[in-house]
């Protein structure tokens, strides 16, 4: 009786621990991060792209950014925010808002509305991590 008790102890707690996902049996540990988390933009270099311009976008830290848009008139203040997939970057004292989100590792998309009432769609592709 006691054999037939420890058999079904073990096959008791072999189930349970199955239940739970606490199996050795090549899971990856819980804290690992998934392959689809998107990295931060921070030092990082884009081409941007839209019907009109194509010019470089290099994403600082602390949300600054630094473009090679020959009509950005206050470079100093160009600015952009990340939240997940979901990227917005501002030019000229916010006077345009580019609104994207990743379609893949490497390419951002989305569309731009000026203050003046245009709106356009635009695509960035990485050049550099």
């Amino acid at each position: 009786m006691k054999t037939l008790n420890s058999g079904l102890l073990i096959v008791f707690t072999s189930l349970l621990l199955m239940q739970t996902g606490c199996s050795t049996s090549g899971q990856k540990p819980i804290d690992e991060k998934p392959e689809n988390v998107l990295p931060s933009l921070t030092n990082t270099k884009w081409h941007y792209m839209d019907s009109d311009w194509e010019y470089d976008i290099e994403f600082l830290p602390d949300g600054l950014m630094r473009t090679k848009h020959p009509n950005d008139r206050t470079p100093s203040n160009d600015s952009w925010q990340q939240k997940g997939e979901k990227v917005v970057f501002f030019f000229n004292e916010k006077y345009s808002v580019y609104r994207g989100k990743f379609s893949g590792r490497n390419v951002i998309s989305g569309t731009a509305a000026s203050k003046g009432g245009a709106t356009w769609k635009w695509k960035a592709v990485r050049v550099e991590q």
